[in-house]
């Protein structure tokens, strides 16, 4: 860290210039980040959890393979975390969610897979906001038939 030297009624005080003490990474902080990632929060929360800024997040993603492993760990584990909460929102376990925010979330979190506009071979982001609550189950299991192209549910689907 840099330090200056400033005066205060004629005495001579160090001061530091800011910015985080410098940090390590430990064996403590990817299990955390998978905790995290499994309970869908992103990564400025992971980062103050681990006591280090976004900027060094992503440094350490770059430059220490342990933690670039977790990160991609991580990545897959908090994708995982929303598409779960996207099918329950579909089938409308989920009351009174918010399906654009969660679209938007889905399309920064993985841009080639959940696109919003479905150009250049990525799946445009279907999210039917009425009310799937006041659906019967087998008007449910048609929509969702019908979402993923098949014509009918099966008969262990009650079709």
């Amino acid at each position: 860290m840099t330090k200056i030297k400033h005066t205060v009624e004629g005495e001579v005080l160090p001061r530091d210039l800011g910015g985080r003490p410098e940090i390590e990474f430990e064996p403590w902080m990817g299990p955390r980040m998978l905790e995290m990632a499994d309970q869908g929060e992103m990564v400025a929360a992971v980062s103050e959890e681990l006591g280090i800024g976004r900027t060094t997040y992503y440094k350490w993603v770059k430059e220490k393979p342990e933690f670039k492993r977790f990160h991609s760990q991580y990545k897959t584990r908090s994708l995982m975390f929303y598409e779960r909460v996207a099918r329950d929102l579909t089938l409308g376990k989920i009351k009174g969610g918010n399906a654009a925010v969660l679209a938007l979330i889905l399309a920064n979190k993985e841009p080639e897979q959940y696109s919003r506009n479905g150009g250049s071979g990525g799946t445009q982001i279907n999210i039917i906001a009425n009310s799937v609550e006041s659906m019967t189950s087998k008007e449910r299991q048609l929509e969702i038939a019908t979402f993923i192209g098949n014509d009918k549910p099966s008969e262990e689907d009650g079709g």
